[in-house]
Parts: C-alpha cells; structure tokens; sequence
C-alpha cells in the first residue's frame, strides 16, 4: 500500500504518525492512586493515568529486547529493577 492509500484508509498521514510524540502530555501536579483501581493513578486535575504492568513497561525502556525481557520478568522477584510506566 503507498502512503496515501494508507492515510485515506486510517485517517493519519505518514507526517502526523511520525511527528505524534510532540503532542505528548505530562499529568499535572501528583499522581494520586485510585481507591477504585491500582493501575489507575489520578493527576491534580483527575484526569486518570493507567499503569502498566511491568512487562510491559521494560519493552518501553531503551534496552535490547532480550535485557527487557529478562529485566522484566526479574523484576518480579527483584524490586529494585522494576521500571514505572504510567500512560
């Protein structure tokens, strides 16, 4: 598929998807944990921030994919290796 065949059927140009991270925000103020959910963490506005779980977050880490991997899943066991990842 060309690139307009692709933007005409998912609505994102080539430009857009690659320039995405510069609309990023950042919570305001603390995060908070929900009383109703763990992974739910709250910002002084209350906009809500989903943590996830620790495999997950080690893959969003600048490491190769196998010390991820095994980062990840030692993690577990091992508290001073866990990464925080809120989105």
């Amino acid at each position: 598929m060309s690139d307009e065949e692709i933007e005409r059927e998912i609505g994102l140009s080539r430009e857009d998807h690659e320039n995405r991270n510069q609309f990023n925000e950042l919570p305001t103020g603390l995060l908070k944990p929900s009383p109703e959910d763990y992974t739910i963490w709250k910002d002084d506005n209350g906009r809500p921030w989903k943590l996830n779980a620790e495999p997950n977050a080690a893959y969003h880490q600048p490491y190769p994919v196998p010390i991820a991997f095994i980062r990840a899943h030692l993690s577990k066991f091992i508290p001073a290796m866990k990464i925080p990842n809120l989105k």
